[in-house]
């Protein structure tokens, strides 16, 4: 039995908006950045085939990787990574007005 990520539901994403950190609007949709949107996967196997082998190793955390995700949410939202939220920033032109709730968000800080 290996373990993985656990499985994000729209309530749970709902439930986890207070905690999270900054939230910007591209165009109409609302971006929530968490350092929490990873993905979970084990990269090192042993080559047992044994069930009781591949438990000890699933029980490893130097097996596993993570990777910074991207998930759409409800009410036209999406929740990601601050990394994936920086190279989205990165890809806007120039001088490109995002929303008023942005700036002023910006401009509070």
């Amino acid at each position: 039995m290996s373990q993985s990520a656990p499985t994000l539901t729209f309530e749970s994403l709902r439930a986890a908006r207070g905690a999270l950190g900054s939230m910007e609007l591209f165009g109409g949709i609302r971006v929530y950045e968490s350092v929490h949107c990873v993905k979970r996967e084990q990269v090192r196997f042993p080559r047992s085939k044994k069930k009781r082998i591949r438990a000890k190793w699933a029980k490893r955390e130097r097996n596993y990787k993570y990777t910074p995700m991207a998930y759409r949410g409800p009410e036209n939202s999406i929740y990601c990574h601050p990394s994936i939220a920086a190279r989205l920033r990165a890809s806007l032109p120039p001088n490109s007005v995002l929303d008023r709730t942005t700036q002023e968000t910006n401009e509070r800080k």
